[in-house]
């Protein structure tokens, strides 16, 4: 995601830079400039994913329908291709984040 991006999830949120910033341990311009350079420390991640309630694979932008292809070897003749189940585990995770984020605006809007 850029900048931009994230400032709408702040403003969709009602959360502004500044608490956002407070949150996550780093300064508004820190935050602005180690995402416009695709430099931001990793030790900011998970704040930053928490505080705007997004996963990290939204963050970076992960394209969470790649199909994932492990072979599984359990004994003689015992191979498992793990790839349709995978699929229904992301597609069940991709509702649950949804789920949730309606959740967290309802919540939202009855505390006003």
């Amino acid at each position: 995601m850029n900048y931009n991006e994230l400032r709408k999830i702040m403003a969709v949120n009602q959360i502004s830079v500044q608490s956002f910033a407070d949150e996550v341990n780093i300064t508004p311009e820190g935050f602005k400039r180690g995402i416009e350079k695709q430099s931001l420390a990793i030790r900011y991640v998970v704040p930053i994913c928490k505080a705007l309630c997004i996963t990290p694979n939204q963050l970076f932008d992960y394209a969470e329908k790649q199909i994932c292809k492990q072979t599984q070897n359990g004994g003689v003749g015992n191979t498992q291709i793990v790839e349709a189940g995978i699929t229904a585990l992301q597609e069940q995770l991709r509702e649950k984040d949804k789920q949730i984020n309606d959740l967290l605006a309802i919540i939202k809007q009855t505390t006003k």
